[in-house]
């Protein structure tokens, strides 16, 4: 997969997306002044089936949108915690354990194996639950809430990367 921004990025948005592409071992690109079609001939020709955009509100990614060649599949609202430590994830073996069906997509899109019980290099979609609200307790930005994709290293530990799903967009 492609990963790609809008036009002109934040760096927290360059920042994740780098986490991003640390973590699944996907390719990353500033989209600059290239149209959004320029990006999926780009990834075309890079070999890869899928393409990722990431967009910001307020300096911050808000926004995900998938397409898979060329035709848009999936596309969520997010909000994102990034980590400044190195991930520890080897994206070689990613697999995804996916407790959300409607995003159970995402494994395809990155060429990763579903798995009911993985113990390591994993993605997590969970549904979002009271746990979870501690996390977000004081950001009420973050109104309301589907799922969380948590992200796991080589070593089986939680690390702070996170993508909070806000809202699946209707294709």
């Amino acid at each position: 997969m492609l990963i790609s921004t809008s036009r002109k990025p934040s760096q927290n948005t360059r920042k994740f997306c780098k986490n991003l592409m640390h973590a699944t071992g996907c390719e990353y690109v500033n989209r600059g002044k290239s149209s959004i079609r320029e990006v999926l001939l780009k990834s075309a020709v890079l070999g890869n089936d899928s393409t990722a955009f990431v967009y910001e509100i307020k300096g911050n990614p808000s926004k995900i949108t998938f397409y898979s060649r060329a035709k848009e599949v999936l596309s969520i609202l997010v909000t994102v915690k990034t980590q400044n430590t190195r991930l520890h994830i080897n994206p070689e073996n990613l697999k995804v354990k996916c407790e959300v069906p409607e995003l159970s997509i995402i494994a395809d899109l990155l060429d990763a194996t579903l798995d009911d019980n993985p113990k390591e290099n994993y993605l997590y979609i969970h549904k979002y639950t009271e746990l979870d609200e501690e996390e977000y307790i004081e950001k009420d930005y973050v109104d309301y809430k589907i799922a969380i994709i948590d992200f796991y290293n080589k070593h089986g530990a939680k690390i702070d990367l996170q993508i909070a799903v806000r809202k699946i967009l209707d294709n």
